[in-house]
């Protein structure tokens, strides 16, 4: 069950953030948890994430996912004009609209975006612990962030996984 939004005026903001970004916007549009990365997570790092989200108390389903880089930009249409990858200013404005209780940053760049947007964001010294790829900890605008150089690539080693997993329990749990 994928969560949608019911019609009422706290979700005014998430419709035109949903509106304004469709074109980089996936999975559920209750929009509390997430997921950030520079193009579209694969089948199985979006269900690692959903069902993290899951154990955490989110509720299955519950994780959207946001791609710098347009879906669209890869299935272009003749005479269609593909939307423009996400900036800075851009996140900011998807992420404040959608208003998650937490971030995923599952790629280098987008961990790069989420510090450019959010200037004043801090972050826990770089964990190196995994074999694929370096974690962070963090906070952008009082939201827990929790931060990947390559999640998908941290999947295919069972240790990475754990790794991934130990930082993921970090996000504040609703149960």
């Amino acid at each position: 069950m994928i969560l949608k939004l019911t019609s009422n005026i706290y979700n005014i903001n998430q419709r035109a953030a949903w509106d304004a970004f469709s074109a980089h916007l996936a999975g559920s549009e209750a929009g509390l948890l997430l997921a950030i990365s520079e193009t579209e997570l694969s089948p199985t790092a979006r269900q690692a994430l959903d069902n993290s989200a899951k154990a955490l108390g989110y509720g299955k389903g519950a994780c959207t996912f946001a791609c710098v880089q347009p879906a669209s930009a890869s299935q272009d249409t003749p005479g269609e004009t593909a939307a423009p990858s996400l900036d800075a200013h851009s996140l900011k404005l998807l992420v404040e609209g959608i208003d998650p209780l937490a971030l995923v940053a599952s790629d280098a760049a987008a961990l790069q975006l989420v510090q450019q947007a959010y200037p004043d964001s801090t972050f826990s010294p770089r964990q190196a612990n995994a074999k694929r790829g370096a974690c962070w900890f963090g906070s952008a605008l009082g939201r827990t962030v929790v931060a990947f150089e390559r999640f998908e690539g941290m999947l295919g080693d069972a240790g990475d996984k754990q790794h991934a997993w130990a930082l993921l329990k970090k996000l504040p749990h609703l149960d």
